[in-house]
C-alpha cells in the first residue's frame, strides 16, 4: 500500500508578477532560483525563504540550470537570450548593500 504525502507551506511570498516556468535548487540545498514569464529570475534563501537577488532580464525565462560544482547558474529567456550568473558576486553585493539588488541583463551580460 501506498503512503499518503501531505503538503505543509513553508512560507509563501508573493513576488514574481505572473507565472513562475522553471525553479532550480542549489546542489548544497541552500539556495533555490525560479524564472517567471515576467522576465524575472529570483534568487531565494530556501531556508528563511528570503529573496536574495532580483535579476530582470529582457524576456520571459524558460529555463534554468544550476552549475554542478560550482558557484553559479544559467537562464535561458524566450527571445534567445543564455546569461551566466555567479551566485558568489551576486551574494558579496548583497551582504554590502543589506537588500536584494535588481541586476539588469544588457545583451548578454549580467
Amino acid at each position: 500500500m501506498s503512503q499518503q504525502l501531505e503538503y505543509r507551506e513553508s512560507y509563501r511570498k508573493p513576488a514574481h508578477k505572473s507565472l513562475i516556468n522553471v525553479m532550480v535548487l542549489s546542489p548544497d540545498g541552500r539556495r533555490l532560483v525560479t524564472g517567471s514569464d515576467d522576465s524575472t529570475v529570483l534568487v531565494w534563501s530556501s531556508h528563511s525563504g528570503a529573496i536574495l537577488c532580483h535579476i530582470k532580464a529582457h524576456s520571459p525565462v524558460l529555463s534554468l540550470a544550476w552549475l554542478r560544482n560550482s558557484n553559479g547558474f544559467l537562464f535561458g529567456c524566450k527571445n534567445g537570450l543564455l546569461a551566466s550568473v555567479n551566485i558568489c558576486e551576486v551574494c558579496a553585493r548583497v551582504r554590502i548593500l543589506d537588500l536584494a539588488p535588481v541586476l539588469t541583463l544588457d545583451g548578454a551580460t549580467c
